[in-house]
């Protein structure tokens, strides 16, 4: 979905918007919109939260691509699913990030993270 539809479709399906100029949670304060969202729900405590955060982060922002060894693989699944035309909602629906919540957490768990 274009950027500028997003705070107009949110509202018409009473969803939260997100990663969008004006939505609810976006850019702010050196955050990107993921770690908004973290901070904001008071998740900052989970270190395999703030370990996801960073992986996401480099995927997000070019300059910190090489935030974690696992970022720019990250950016190639967003690419690739923007490649394929896999819609907002589709995406939602694999469990990408819940494999990387995972992944995150026996990481953590092992001391590797």
């Amino acid at each position: 979905m274009p950027r500028d539809q997003v705070l107009a479709y949110a509202e018409r399906e009473g969803a939260t918007s997100f990663d969008a100029p004006g939505a609810t949670y976006t850019h702010r304060d050196g955050l990107w919109s993921f770690e908004v969202l973290i901070a904001e729900h008071g998740l900052g405590s989970d270190p395999a939260l703030a370990l996801m955060a960073r992986v996401v982060h480099g995927a997000d922002v070019a300059e910190d691509r090489d935030a974690t060894p696992q970022s720019r693989g990250l950016l190639a699944i967003a690419d690739g699913f923007a490649l394929l035309d896999v819609d907002d909602q589709r995406q939602l629906e694999l469990p990408v990030y819940d494999a990387l919540y995972a992944w995150a957490k026996h990481e953590v768990a092992s001391g590797a993270g």
